[in-house]
């Protein structure tokens, strides 16, 4: 399982230097409401565009979460997936919609498939970008809950 988290980032990075002015790299604060338990976490991503004309752009993305700050034992999320966004207002707003895949972990031998299905809105600013709104859905094998996950944050485009 390693081998192929670390196969899915070089990967990534490969593709991020070849899309050259194409990728977004990102920070969000998360709260996920997990049944009756609310948690807050923090996000990172590196979205590189594989495929994009005017307004459609096909971007490849790699997403590390840390589920939560004050967990025990700590819990990360690590995916993998495309997202498809469509500017909006002359390429001011982006709404993306996304379907990533990977796995959840503890680090106690205990790794988990992991789906995520989620959409949002990018506010770009030139270089910078605010991400207002964010909502992924969670889905845990082995897990009968659908974790909710909603986040702010924001990031730059190279």
């Amino acid at each position: 399982m390693r081998v192929l988290f670390l196969v899915a980032f070089l990967l990534f990075f490969y593709v991020a230097a070849q899309a050259q002015d194409k990728v977004k790299i990102s920070a969000s604060f998360t709260g996920s409401d997990v049944g009756f338990d609310d948690r807050q976490g923090l996000g990172v991503e590196l979205d590189a565009k594989i495929i994009g004309g005017e307004y459609l752009r096909l971007g490849g993305v790699f997403r590390y979460d840390r589920a939560c700050f004050d967990c025990s034992p700590k819990t990360d999320i690590y995916s993998a997936g495309p997202q498809l966004s469509y500017e909006l207002f002359q390429g001011r707003v982006s709404a993306f919609g996304r379907a990533l895949f990977g796995a959840t972990t503890t680090y106690n031998s205990d790794k988990r498939f992991t789906r995520t299905y989620g959409a949002g809105v990018d506010v770009n600013l030139g270089n910078v970008f605010i991400r207002p709104f964010v909502i992924d859905f969670l889905r845990v094998e082995g897990v009968l809950i659908t974790v909710n996950r909603y986040g702010v944050g924001g990031g730059i485009r190279f």
